[in-house]
């Protein structure tokens, strides 16, 4: 963990070379062996959940300062606790068989955990890779519905999304009746909707938590969809639809506090960004032309020139995009913020007689960052504003990142002589201004 000076400190495992089994349950955390743990996640409270990945549990560190229980789980102030999960069992085989669902977590069989998430309500949503599924463990009443367990109990573990086969299916139907192919990441969003790292597939799929849910009004409960790529590999698609975009074998996912959905991993060794309002993707980190295994470079200039050999993402409440540069060893960050960036800070109208009307001029005005932007309104002020007119303007509301926007005028003077105006675009960032001039005649 770093702290907020700055500080790194250990929060879980002892650091010793790993061991068989989840050693040092129900004691300190940082007494702890891990085993080549994958993915982490942490609930609203803080506390901090792990996918021990080689030994096939998930594992939970209470971060506060009095006993929390996770799906009937005890776990005392800085212990550590298996909550989902056999390491002395192995793997679930075949990896359609039940593996424990219907039944307590702890009881579970899973074949390589490797990332987990945690939804608003304590429900640990766990990535079970190499069988092919999603599995949920219910920490809350009325979690993790599914068509075969509509009503799971607290403590349970049920398979949320996938069959165990690997395949590529089911879109529209149950999720629990659809085929994943290497599962990675998972992200569930404040509405409980749950996003899919479909690796081989080349997908990112959803899990709708709710009617309505996956950024569509034809969504139903527990259902499956496609959320963003066309399943082909290559890259593709930067500033368009996420739906028609592609990238290969996606991995890392996370969402920002808005709700922005993050991308990254792959062949492609890239973050993207799929906005939460527009579904639109961008790219915000890593060079797409110029992949490559184990490069390092860019630290210092724009996020979209660096090379990475990236992984695991998180985006923190201050909008930092924090990267898990696995291949070079290093976190890296990415402060994803709006830039106002006005193309043109005067616009010079031709003499035009008075009372008649020139022809409009343009103002384009860009989102340079990576972050949304929000408008506010757009006015006239300065000395001769009844001289100029607003006639159309693209300008409002939520500007998403690396997009651009419109403000037309027109001059009609009152009276001869040289006539001024400023027109201003104000932003949650502060006002933006253009000098309006022309001259009547």
């Amino acid at each position: 963990m770093v702290t907020p000076d700055g500080n790194i400190q250990t929060v879980a495992g002892n650091g010793h070379p790993s061991q068989p089994g989840p050693i040092g349950d129900g004691g300190s955390a940082v007494q702890a062996t891990l085993n080549n743990p994958g993915g982490m996640a942490v609930d609203a409270a803080g506390n901090l959940y792990i996918a021990d990945s080689t030994n096939s549990v998930v594992r939970v560190v209470n971060m506060q300062a009095t006993p929390i229980t996770v799906a009937t789980v005890t776990v005392q102030p800085g212990a550590i606790a298996t909550i989902a999960g056999q390491a002395d069992v192995g793997g679930c085989e075949p990896s359609t068989a039940v593996c424990g669902d219907g039944g307590p977590a702890l009881l579970a069989q899973m074949d390589y955990p490797i990332a987990v998430s945690v939804d608003p309500s304590g429900n640990i949503y766990i990535s079970d890779y190499y069988d092919n599924r999603v599995r949920c463990v219910v920490a809350a009443p009325g979690g993790c519905p599914n068509a075969n367990y509509p009503n799971p109990q607290v403590g349970w573990i049920v398979t949320y999304a996938g069959t165990g086969v690997a395949n590529k299916q089911g879109n529209g139907g149950s999720a629990d009746a659809a085929s994943l192919h290497f599962p990675y990441g998972v992200a569930a969003d404040s509405v409980g909707d749950l996003q899919i790292a479909d690796s081989v597939n080349n997908e990112i799929r959803c899990v709708a938590g709710i009617p309505g849910g996956c950024a569509s009004s034809k969504t139903q409960q527990a259902f499956i969809y496609d959320f963003a790529f066309t399943g082909k590999g290559g890259f593709s698609g930067d500033g368009g639809s996420a739906k028609n975009a592609t990238m290969q074998t996606p991995q890392g996912i996370g969402y920002d506090p808005a709700g922005n959905l993050y991308v990254g991993g792959g062949v492609d060794l890239v973050v993207r960004r799929i906005d939460a309002q527009s579904q639109t993707i961008i790219t915000v980190a890593g060079n797409p032309n110029k992949p490559t295994n184990l490069g390092f470079a860019g630290d210092g200039n724009l996020s979209i020139g660096a090379t990475l050999d990236n992984l695991g993402l998180s985006v923190n409440a201050a909008e930092q995009l924090l990267i898990a540069d696995q291949g070079n060893n290093r976190i890296r960050q990415v402060d994803m913020v709006p830039v106002p960036a006005l193309w043109n800070k005067k616009l010079s109208f031709p003499n035009t007689t008075v009372g008649q009307t020139s022809a409009p001029l343009q103002v384009k005005f860009q989102n340079a960052g990576l972050a949304s932007l929000q408008l506010n309104d757009t006015v006239l002020g300065g000395a001769d504003p009844q001289d100029f007119q607003i006639t159309s303007n693209s300008c409002t509301g939520l500007m998403q990142p690396e997009s651009f926007c419109y403000v037309s005028a027109t001059f009609t003077p009152t009276q001869a002589g040289q006539r001024t105006a400023t027109l201003t675009i104000n932003t949650a960032l502060g006002p933006q201004l253009v000098n309006l001039l022309g001259t009547g005649q």
